[in-house]
């Protein structure tokens, strides 16, 4: 069977027209990439929780086990957890879409809606996470406008049966298994 070459005359049009804001045209275009959202926590001088959520958890390495994330230059939560030198990533649970909504609309008591436990090494970790990751600040690389979190494993857990939580064209999403 033989192929036909696809010409650009065949091809979809643009997600938008050309950009006249190139900073808001890449979010634009960058937002319909899906991704998973997390929950960076950590404590802060007072030991009271503190965290932020991030679109950008992912592995680094096996060999050495390594996670890491991207964290605006401007972030006034991140210094707070850094501080200690360590902090937990939680994969965030469908079953958290509104304890995250109140989290992310509220300065005062954020963890109003989000139950918390402990991870080991005494950080906050939603009870509900899909998966959780407590590590070590292993190094912090700056990148354009962000830092590259590097984290060293310490202590983790996961449920195979958890649905993620996913952010797509600026709002949260809950994932449906195909059936």
């Amino acid at each position: 069977m033989e192929q036909q070459a696809q010409t650009i005359a065949d091809s979809p049009p643009p997600i938008a027209e050309p950009p006249i804001n190139p900073a808001q045209a890449f979010r634009e275009v960058m937002g319909c990439l899906p991704t998973a959202v997390a929950l960076v926590t950590g404590l802060d001088d007072g030991d009271n929780p503190v965290g932020i959520v991030v679109g950008s958890l992912t592995s680094i390495s096996l060999e050495p086990a390594l996670v890491g994330f991207f964290i605006g230059t401007g972030s006034n939560t991140w210094p707070q957890i850094e501080r200690s030198g360590r902090f937990a990533a939680s994969v965030v649970a469908s079953s958290m879409a509104q304890g995250l909504a109140h989290f992310v609309a509220n300065r005062d008591d954020r963890f109003a809606q989000i139950p918390l436990d402990t991870s080991p090494g005494g950080l906050p970790i939603p009870r509900e996470a899909a998966a959780w990751i407590e590590c070590a600040v292993e190094g912090t690389h700056r990148i354009g406008d962000h830092d590259l979190i590097v984290g060293r494993p310490l202590a983790l857990a996961g449920r195979a049966d958890s649905i993620p939580l996913v952010f797509h064209s600026r709002q949260f999403k809950i994932v449906s298994a195909a059936g």
